[in-house]
C-alpha cells in the first residue's frame, strides 16, 4: 500500500471596481495564484495472501453450486463446459482498505488493474479471444465489473448459489482479449469506488463476470495469491 500526495495551482478572478464621481469606471481582473489550494492524494493498493480478498465461484448444470476457489493463483471468468455440463464461472475482489479514505472525499479517478496469467490449470485452454482462436466463432469474451450490492462475502464461504447481487450502474468494461496468454486489462472504476468511498460499511467489493455468458468463452487473470507480488491485482484511487 503506497499514498502519494500532490499539490495542484489553482486561480480565481476577483474584480476590482473604482468609482469616479458616482459613476463605475471600469473592472480590472486580476488572477491570483494559490499553492496548495486543491491536495491530491494517490492510494495504492494490492494486497497479497495475507490481506487479499479474491476468489471465483462455479455453477455446473443444475447442480448445487457448493466449490469456491479462494487459494487459487488466478481470477477466471467463463462460460465453458466441464464434463459435457455448462459450467459458468464468476470472479469476485474487495479491497477493504479503501476506508483510510475520507468519506467526504472526491474520488477523482480509480484504476483497476488485472495482469493476465501464462497458464492455467483450471482453464488450460487460456483466454478464449485471440486471432487463430478455435474458439472465435463463439464470440467475444468481454467482461464486466460490477459494484456488489447485495451484502458482504467471505472468499472462504462464497459460493455461486451464495454469491450477492450486483448492480449494472456505472459497470467498467474489460474488452475482449487479443492473446490467449498474458492479456492485460486496465479497468476504469472510478463511480463504483466513490460509492465504497462514500459508505465505507457498504463496500462489498467488485464482481468480474462476462458481458454475455455463452459459451466458450473464457477470460483468465492472477489473483492476490500469485507468488510473483507484481501481477496481484492493483487499485490505484486519485482523490482529493
Amino acid at each position: 500500500m503506497k499514498q502519494e500526495t500532490k499539490k495542484q495551482l489553482g486561480f480565481f478572478k476577483v474584480a476590482f471596481i473604482s468609482r469616479s464621481c458616482g459613476r463605475y469606471t471600469g473592472a480590472i481582473l486580476v488572477a491570483l495564484a494559490l499553492t496548495g489550494c486543491q491536495t491530491m492524494k494517490t492510494l495504492v493498493l494490492q494486497p497479497g495472501p495475507a490481506n487479499g480478498h479474491d476468489v471465483f465461484a462455479d455453477k455446473r448444470g443444475g447442480k448445487p453450486a457448493a466449490n469456491h476457489y479462494n487459494n487459487a493463483p488466478e481470477l477466471a471468468v467463463s462460460a465453458w463446459t466441464v464434463h459435457g455440463e455448462p459450467c459458468i464461472v464468476r470472479s469476485f475482489i474487495k479491497f477493504t482498505e479503501l476506508a483510510q479514505i475520507p468519506t467526504t472525499a472526491k474520488v477523482i479517478s480509480a484504476k483497476l488493474y488485472l495482469t493476465g496469467v501464462a497458464s492455467s490449470l483450471v482453464g488450460p485452454q487460456g483466454n478464449s479471444h485471440y486471432p487463430s482462436s478455435p474458439y472465435s466463432t463463439s464470440g467475444e469474451n468481454n467482461c464486466v465489473v460490477e459494484r456488489v450490492v447485495g451484502g458482504n462475502w467471505n472468499e472462504m464461504t462464497l459460493t455461486y448459489d451464495n454469491q450477492p447481487a450486483s448492480t449494472p450502474i456505472d459497470l467498467g468494461l474489460i474488452p475482449a482479449s487479443t492473446s490467449q496468454w498474458n492479456y492485460d486489462a486496465a479497468v476504469d472504476v472510478s463511480s463504483l469506488v466513490q460509492a465504497m468511498v462514500r459508505e465505507p460499511v457498504k463496500n462489498f467489493g467488485f464482481v468480474i463476470k462476462l458481458q454475455t455468458e455463452e459459451k466458450y468463452r473464457s477470460l483468465i487473470f492472477a489473483s492476490s495469491t500469485a507468488s510473483n507480488a507484481t501481477v496481484r491485482p492493483k487499485l490505484i484511487v486519485i482523490y482529493k
